[in-house]
């Protein structure tokens, strides 16, 4: 799901400009287009050859209307929260009509890598040391239940499958993916939650819990995404096979923890707006275009840079909040991206897997939520809490095209990234449909349980 953060009031009061984020996304592309299009004509081509990307710049533009109009309106007058329509949109652009060509989208890449490391940057921004210490241990142990869980189904079961059958492709080849997919498996969106909250009018402490779930479950779905591209880097060996992950790893966290330090120690230095914007989008470009070209992780690396940023200076926070204002456009922009990589005239099995893994992550999340009661009856997770943690937000759809970009080499990455664009696409729409139907039933189990006068697992969940 895709929450578009629409409203135009800060935290004070004060009225913000709504178009800021979609005007910087425009000159950003901009900058990036526009010379392609000078060369062209400097070269004499046909418009075709460069008018498609004046097109892109068009559809992205409407794109964000779309992400600042419709889907606020659709939010406000029918609480429908998703992100599916814009991963459509991209299909249809490029890999369905061919209105797009794939060379167009292949000149935006530096621009899309730049995109998806913002995302990430933001995710990492969110794990300040603060607020990790104030998880309560139940909290953390139901977050570590629900997640094992998920893995174990998500990676156990195709893993179980192919070794049965004896599937016929090298473990290089499906082992990045399986585990990528384990990842995947593990986001969970938390923001689309509160939004169908507002929108039937229920009080934040409803979703309170499942947010806090959501939020450490994704925090371990980048570490398990960065140790796929440690342990199978399609980059080079360096000192022997039985090495390569640990320095790939070591790789990651180092580019990451550097450039997140340097941020955070300018930003304490020169904590004003205008330099604020500068030296983020300074270190999440360099994070960025340094994985991009190389074999890292940009989600991972960029990741890393958030969280180390976060703790080394407070003023990141302010960061946050700005990324958060322009978080609309750049998620429409990532969910198309991410649509585009779809891949016409898959194999009918293609289809059936994206079904089984539906059917298994489910299965996952609720087997987490219902192993840990007996673990520990200080904590009671909410009836049915394992159908709010399925909402794959735009950390999934960054996800996707970072594995695109770094696993281009191997020959079965663009049937992998088609089935994984499918599933972003079914997630969208049932994360929705579950989470809606979860906050209506226990509205219902709360309303007859206060007028009954009993007490209710949300109140006070964590005073284990």
């Amino acid at each position: 799901m895709v929450n578009s953060g629409c409203s135009n009031d800060d935290e004070t009061g004060m009225k913000r400009p709504i178009l800021h984020g979609g005007a910087w996304l425009m000159a950003t592309l901009a900058v990036v287009a526009l010379p392609a299009v000078a060369v062209a004509g400097e070269l004499n081509q046909p418009i075709e050859e460069y008018g498609h990307l004046l097109a892109v710049l068009g559809t992205v533009a409407v794109a964000y209307l779309l992400a600042y109009l419709l889907l606020n309106w659709l939010t406000r007058r029918y609480g429908f929260v998703t992100g599916a329509p814009y991963v459509l949109a991209g299909i249809i652009a490029v890999p369905a009509t061919g209105w797009i060509s794939d060379a167009t989208i292949e000149t935006f890449e530096p621009l899309v890598a730049l995109v998806v490391g913002g995302v990430a940057l933001a995710a990492g921004l969110s794990f300040s040391g603060a607020r990790l210490v104030d998880q309560k241990g139940p909290t953390v142990k139901l977050a570590l239940s629900v997640s094992v869980a998920t893995v174990a189904m998500v990676v156990g079961v195709p893993l179980l499958v192919t070794m049965q059958w004896s599937v016929p492709v090298a473990a290089g080849e499906w082992m990045p993916a399986l585990l990528v997919l384990g990842a995947l498996g593990l986001v969970a969106d938390g923001r689309p939650v509160r939004a169908i909250a507002d929108y039937l009018q229920l009080d934040r402490d409803v979703t309170e819990q499942a947010s806090k779930i959501a939020w450490l479950s994704t925090g371990i779905a980048v570490v398990v995404f960065g140790v796929a591209f440690s342990v199978y880097n399609p980059g080079p060996s360096w000192f022997g096979t039985a090495a390569d992950p640990a320095i790939w790893l070591v790789a990651h966290l180092l580019a990451g923890a550097s450039l997140g330090l340097i941020g955070g120690v300018l930003m304490h230095v020169r904590p004003d707006d205008d330099r604020l914007v500068t030296i983020a989008l300074g270190v999440t470009f360099t994070a960025s275009t340094l994985a991009y070209v190389t074999t890292l992780s940009i989600v991972f690396v960029n990741f890393v840079v958030g969280v180390v940023m976060i703790n080394a200076s407070s003023e990141a926070l302010r960061v946050k909040k700005m990324i958060d204002e322009a978080a609309g456009p750049l998620y429409v922009l990532l969910l198309f991206v991410a649509g585009t990589l779809w891949t016409v005239g898959l194999e009918p099995w293609v289809y059936m897997a994206v079904l089984v893994y539906l059917v298994v992550r489910f299965v996952g999340r609720y087997l987490g939520v219902v192993l840990y009661r007996p673990r520990l009856s200080g904590l009671r997770p909410e009836p049915g809490l394992h159908r709010a943690l399925l909402a794959p937000g735009a950390l999934t759809a960054a996800m996707i095209v970072d594995f695109a970009l770094g696993f281009a080499v191997l020959e079965m990455t663009a049937m992998f990234v088609a089935a994984f664009v499918l599933i972003l696409i079914a997630e969208e729409v049932l994360s929705y449909i579950l989470a809606r139907g979860w906050l209506i039933d226990i509205a219902e189990v709360g309303s007859s349980s206060s007028a009954a006068g009993g007490w209710y697992g949300w109140k006070g969940g964590d005073d284990a």
